[in-house]
């Protein structure tokens, strides 16, 4: 695909990013606090530099409304999915606003929903993921979601409203590929809280983890989600070299942490996101 973007804004305000090709699949990729739709253009830029095979791909980047955190104390409204109640994310009893995150989560879900009915792209065709803020209610909405979605990714991200994940989770959610990617120096949310959490996901929805640390390493063995989670040692590839494409099309969570990576997202990080997603929604195939 060619990084001249060719870059909208629908009547709903959010950015989208047309695809070059036949459209036949969409990603919704949501913002982290403060950021907003266009502030994540860069990273798409980088993926879709770096990534070939992405061209039929429709890229919507809604923006949040502004809401105060009561976490910063200020009362300042800022771009967000929903409210932090705390940053606290290591304590086992977090508190969490619930009401918020399940806003949030039936708003995205409304973006996926309009995209079948108003472009006509099946939601086995749709992936949903965000940075931070933005991943937690990425990844609850396609957990919950009434029908499958291709998948979900999270960058930076938790998982929110842990204690109830069984009880809000679909049937069909122990069916859905997850990457999740997460900076080794995150100083908002450590990568030994995230990977806990993913873990926990994982055990919770039935399916394989494997963590790779560092960069990408090929695995030995896919783990079940009752064994002991698959760790890889730290090999300079790229996802696309570690792990087959047919891999990463199946049930399960990948996570992989990323050195010098704070909260934020790198090119490693983008590059391994992008094949990821060239192996969840591949050319060719019809909607």
């Amino acid at each position: 695909m060619s990084t001249d973007l060719s870059v909208e804004t629908n009547p709903n305000g959010h950015t989208i990013i047309q695809p070059t090709q036949k459209h036949t699949a969409t990603i919704i990729m949501l913002h982290g606090l403060g950021g907003s739709g266009p502030g994540l253009i860069p990273s798409l830029t980088d993926i879709l530099t770096h990534t070939p095979g992405l061209s039929h791909i429709k890229f919507i980047l809604p923006t949040a409304q502004s809401i105060p955190i009561t976490a910063r104390g200020d009362g300042v409204p800022t771009p967000g999915w929903f409210d932090y109640l705390s940053f606290d994310f290591k304590s086992e009893t977090r508190v969490e606003d619930e009401e918020g995150i399940l806003r949030a989560v039936a708003l995205a879900d409304d973006f996926v929903t309009r995209e079948v009915e108003d472009h006509s792209i099946p939601r086995h065709r749709i992936v949903i993921g965000g940075f931070s803020n933005g991943s937690v209610t990425a990844l609850m909405t396609a957990i919950s979601s009434k029908q499958l979605l291709a998948g979900a990714f999270v960058l930076g991200g938790i998982v929110p409203l842990r204690d109830k994940t069984k009880e809000l989770m679909s049937p069909h959610a122990s069916s859905l590929p997850i990457f999740w990617g997460h900076g080794r120096v995150d100083e908002l949310v450590e990568v030994q809280v995230a990977q806990k959490d993913a873990e926990g996901l994982a055990s919770n929805l039935a399916v394989p983890f494997t963590a790779y640390t560092g960069r990408l390493g090929a695995p030995d063995a896919t783990s079940n989600a009752s064994d002991a989670p698959s760790i890889v040692e730290a090999v300079d590839v790229t996802l696309a070299e570690a792990v087959p494409a047919e891999t990463l099309k199946k049930a399960g969570l990948i996570f992989v942490d990323y050195a010098d990576l704070a909260h934020s997202v790198n090119l490693p990080e983008l590059l391994d996101l992008g094949v990821w997603l060239r192996a969840i929604l591949p050319e060719g195939a019809g909607a």
